[in-house]
């Protein structure tokens, strides 16, 4: 059985878009939020005392520090991300394959490859169309049920001792 798709750069984005508003990301954004609105606030006020303009530039560059962390940042990094990916692979776009084998999971991206074992599966998620193999050191691969090759998601389930012939719960020791 095997899981393949095209990584283009709006899978990527949309992979770190994904989590943007959730959990410690949605924190940190409200907070970099907070202190934009903060800056500006003090920026303007710092206009009108006194004669000293200098302290209201400062507000201002700290205000455009805070936005840039709190929109920008996470895309600039994952452009520059998946530029060096698409320099190490010699391609933009490129094909991840994930193959399940008797006795393992053999993930492959272009041309590097990675065994992952089925009794290191921890959990499993759905959600809409992906599907999530989580790992017991915290990683995980992302499947697509469309992109399923000579069979289809529902027809099986993955178990401690590899693929199983029929869907049945997750069975990991």
């Amino acid at each position: 059985m095997k899981n393949e798709y095209c990584i283009t750069w709006n899978l990527y984005k949309s992979w770190v878009t994904a989590n943007m508003f959730k959990g410690k990301s949605l924190f940190f954004r409200i907070f970099w939020c907070f202190l934009l609105v903060l800056m500006i606030v003090f920026g303007i006020i710092s206009l009108n005392i006194y004669d000293v303009k200098a302290i209201s530039i400062y507000f201002f560059l700290l205000s455009l520090l805070c936005l840039y962390n709190a929109f920008l940042r996470h895309i600039l990094l994952a452009k520059k991300t998946y530029r060096k990916l698409s320099e190490t692979y010699g391609k933009e776009n490129w094909t991840r394959s994930i193959l399940f084998e008797n006795d393992n999971i053999l993930l492959t991206d272009n041309n590097v490859s990675i065994k992952y074992k089925y009794s290191d599966i921890v959990d499993i998620k759905e959600n809409g169309n992906e599907i999530f193999i989580i790992f017991n050191n915290k990683s995980f691969i992302r499947l697509y049920k469309s992109a399923f090759i000579g069979c289809d998601w529902s027809e099986f389930q993955i178990g401690a001792n590899g693929v199983e012939d029929q869907r049945v719960t997750l069975n990991v020791n």
